[in-house]
């Protein structure tokens, strides 16, 4: 009788040790990792900086590790009104990498979500609706793991050699498509503003800014020329006047 027993109780440790192994597979696949150029849940997050800025260095470096992330897009936008600022004893630096256009859209932004004209750097936006500052890591790990995943706008994109298909499904509601170049790494040797001597890495820094359009159909194509050799994109789907990230997806890589 106690050989029974035993016998019974290790059938039974067996089918709860697959029941569990089944369980932790299903909860796995749940959630599988973005895959570039396909449909995927991600959070979309926007670094606004500067290279002559002496906080924003530690912000890039944290920016570096979360753009390595699986499920987050990220880009880093720098701003121009450091430019002039002679804030160092080898007088001002104008970031290379710097716009009016990227500036333009911090502004935003703010008016959007602070509702204030003022702006200041390093500022993270995370989904296009929440704010922190970029190197506070414990906010900023809070806005992304409780960002809102939407999936009423379905984007696709496929490279053929120099061209990208991008096809978005939506639900009828109004979106705009825009298209971000940029930058995987550059290194750059700052010779003025707060960071003079120092030789910056920084990572995914935009290029260029390609508005598609506002999409509007239940299904829409672009055919875009694909970035240049070194450089990536990605595909931000937006409200209407720069409102919520609805969907963000990396371009696939050259093969």
């Amino acid at each position: 009788m106690s050989r029974l027993r035993d016998v019974k109780a290790a059938i039974l440790a067996i089918l709860i040790g697959s029941s569990s192994a089944v369980t932790t597979a299903s909860a796995q696949n749940a959630n599988p990792a973005p895959i570039q150029g396909e449909s995927a849940s991600t959070t979309i997050l926007e670094l606004f900086t500067s290279q002559a800025c002496s906080r924003c260095t530690p912000a890039s470096e944290y920016f570096s590790e979360l753009a390595a992330r699986p499920g987050v897009v990220a880009l880093a936008w720098h701003v121009d009104y450091w430019n002039g600022l002679n804030s160092g004893r080898s007088g001002p630096w104008k970031d290379p990498y710097s716009s009016a256009e990227y500036t333009k859209r911090q502004r935003a932004y703010n008016q959007n979500i602070r509702h204030r004209n003022t702006v200041f750097t390093p500022q993270a936006i995370i989904g296009g609706v929440e704010t922190a500052v970029g190197s506070n890591r414990d906010l900023v790990e809070a806005l992304i793991s409780k960002a809102p995943i939407t999936r009423h706008f379905t984007p696709r994109i496929r490279r053929d050699g120099s061209t990208l298909s991008i096809t978005v499904d939506s639900d009828n509601e109004p979106i705009e498509a825009i298209l971000v170049t940029f930058q995987r790494d550059v290194v750059t040797d700052v010779t003025g503003g707060e960071n003079a001597g120092l030789t910056l890495t920084n990572t995914n820094v935009v290029k260029g800014v390609r508005h598609l359009g506002l999409i509007e159909k239940i299904s829409t194509t672009f055919a875009v020329a694909a970035p240049d050799n070194g450089e990536g994109c990605a595909l931000i789907l937006q409200e209407p006047g720069q409102g919520r990230i609805h969907s963000a997806i990396y371009c696939p890589a050259e093969i």
